[in-house]
């Protein structure tokens, strides 16, 4: 029984890790709108939870998913060389580009100073500029804690019920 335990515990770090973003729209078409989106990392490649260095499609770490939807065009992982780069377990840069093809998005964050969102909504060239508002890593859903809660509370009764009978 204590083998069942272990196992999924050596395994949790290689879970990927998933972040949450915010983008906020300034001046323009979008102006004055929220959109959310998303980004995982591979849990392997942030030893005890932290993320160093930069993760993409291509490098030694891995950029495991992409994804935003603005104004109804869903933007994702497949789009021009979208990347995070982490220091310390920060995200301080996020990017992604849709170069050439409309909608276009660019994504440029650079920690606190440099928040740059461009936003070709139309062929007509227009522009929505604003910023990333946060990035904060997912917290898990209430499903999830709930089986935790339950998995640990069969447990502790089992133990309780061992000591009981012994």
């Amino acid at each position: 029984m204590i083998l069942m335990l272990l196992i999924p515990a050596a395994r949790a770090e290689a879970a990927p890790i998933v972040f949450d973003f915010t983008v906020h729209f300034i001046i323009g078409p979008l102006g004055g709108q929220d959109f959310d989106g998303t980004f995982s990392v591979e849990g392997d490649d942030c030893p005890g939870g932290v993320c160093n260095g930069t993760f993409d499609t291509v490098g030694p770490n891995n950029l495991l998913s992409f994804d935003i939807t603005i104004d109804g065009n869903a933007f994702d992982i497949g789009d021009d060389s979208p990347f995070v780069t982490f220091a310390g377990g920060n995200a301080v840069e996020l990017s992604i580009n849709t170069f050439g093809a409309l909608p276009y998005l660019a994504i440029t964050w650079r920690g606190p100073s440099h928040n740059v969102v461009i936003y070709h909504p139309s062929a007509t060239g227009d522009t929505t500029n604003g910023e990333v508002v946060s990035i904060a890593q997912a917290v898990p859903e209430p499903a999830t804690m709930l089986l935790i809660g339950v998995g640990l509370s069969s447990l502790s009764t089992r133990r309780w019920r061992l000591r009981r009978n012994a």
